[in-house]
């Protein structure tokens, strides 16, 4: 390990000082048209009408595709596995009928240029009528509240459950209850650049629908893409261009990815996709909105006896991609590196009039880690004791791993294979 701590040059690094990177918005082909988004502008409606008329008859649109204009099959799949009914509350690539978020697509300008397809969106008229919104999880799950998507029974999307131990055991006979409730805001990435895309379709030849961008799921993308379009993997291929920042946002499939090859292949002509910054924060995935209420029992030496916890999702209009990975992975890992003979949670992602979230940097973990750290803290002061001697008795040692935390998200186990953490912490204390 003599590469840790030590300077290294940076691969790549000297072509994108100098200016010689490839970004989307540097991308060019020759014949290629630009794409604007038109987006809702209310976060709950009935879409009452759309006339396009006005912006086709704006010289240099090429066209304006609703949803009218696209296959059925143009949704956002999940990419994980996800409870029975999770498909109710699938995204389509333009609204159907109704909007759900303020930013939602409900129609695609192409035109000559972006100016020309900026000035037809507002030419696009599309009557709304107005629907009551849940904002709010608490509203959401209200009685009587309005649901997002009528086919469904709840705005609750599931309930999973995660049972380690007897935790109501745990809790009935300790010497310390700790209840508390947090709430981590809403956020989003952000990143320097916005998304983009540039779609080429094949020539009069044939040949491959080739789409350069800079989502990082590739293989992932292409596999959801290709039944789309009605071609096989094969026949589509996906480059990953240079990236102005990812954090998570671009590991996404998004309406766009859907709908700038589908102008593509209709009008036989390269179509690039530019997003505004404005476009970025309303419509990219927001991320991390969640309630943690949790319950953690200790004796009286500070080792925990049991944790109980319900988590409130909010993950917005549409289980979109891995809108449920975040909050499955908080509710698995919120034990943490300690030893939690007893655990039980139950987590609930609700669907909202917002926009949908997804993965950021690390999803699921600060989430979690501030709940845990925090009840930590105040056990410690509770207890009498130090807040690093509360931890170091709780740490999982060496000689347990690999150590089975009982929690499983996705199909997949928590265990943690190898690792010295009380040596780490140790090693932390030394450096603060």
């Amino acid at each position: 390990m003599t590469s840790v701590g030590t300077a290294h040059p940076r691969l790549g690094g000297e072509r994108l000082v100098r200016g010689a990177g490839q970004f989307v918005a540097d991308i060019s082909r020759p014949g290629m048209l630009e794409a604007a988004v038109l987006r809702s502008s209310h976060p709950h409606a009935r879409i009452a009408a759309v006339d396009v008329e006005r912006a086709l008859a704006l010289p240099g649109v090429r066209a304006v595709l609703t949803a009218a204009d696209i296959t059925e099959a143009a949704v956002i799949v999940n990419r994980v596995p996800a409870p029975a009914g999770a498909e109710r509350y699938l995204q389509p690539a333009l609204a159907r009928d109704v909007v759900r978020y303020v930013g939602e697509p409900v129609a695609l300008v192409v035109a000559d240029d972006r100016y020309v397809a900026e000035d037809a969106l507002d030419l696009v008229d599309v009557s709304y009528d107005p629907l009551p919104a849940c904002v709010s999880v608490a509203e959401a799950l209200q009685p009587g509240a309005p649901r997002l998507f009528p086919r469904a029974d709840s705005n609750n999307v599931a309930v999973i459950q995660m049972r380690v131990g007897d935790a109501d055991a745990a809790l009935a006979d300790a010497a310390l209850v700790l209840r508390e409730r947090f709430r981590y805001p809403r956020q989003t990435a952000a990143a320097l650049e916005t998304r983009g895309l540039v779609a080429v379709p094949p020539g009069p030849q044939g040949g491959e629908l080739h789409l350069l961008g800079s989502t990082k799921c590739i293989h992932i993308n292409r596999g959801i893409l290709a039944p789309i379009f009605g071609i096989p993997p094969g026949a589509l291929r996906l480059t990953e261009v240079d990236v102005g920042g990812g954090f998570g946002v671009r590991g996404e499939l998004y309406p766009e990815d859907i709908l700038i090859p589908l102008a593509a292949l209709r009008l036989g002509r390269p179509v690039r996709w530019l997003e505004s910054r404005r476009e970025n924060l309303m419509a990219a995935n927001h991320a991390r909105e969640v309630e943690y209420a949790v319950e953690m029992a200790f004796e009286r030496d500070g080792r925990i006896r049991g944790m109980r916890a319900v988590i409130h999702a909010d993950i917005g209009a549409y289980v979109r991609t891995a809108a449920l990975v975040p909050a499955e992975f908080g509710a698995a890992l919120l034990p943490g590196p300690y030893r939690v003979p007893a655990y039980a949670c139950d987590l609930w992602s609700v669907v909202t009039n917002k926009t949908p979230v997804g993965t950021l940097r690390s999803p699921g973990r600060p989430e979690c880690n501030l709940a845990r750290e925090r009840l930590m803290d105040l056990a410690s002061a509770r207890l009498a004791l130090d807040p690093a001697e509360i931890r170091r008795r709780n740490l999982i040692r060496p000689d347990e791993m690999p150590y089975d935390c009982g929690t499983t998200s996705f199909g997949v186990t928590t265990v943690y294979d190898s690792g010295d953490f009380p040596a780490l912490f140790d090693e932390l204390l030394r450096r603060l």
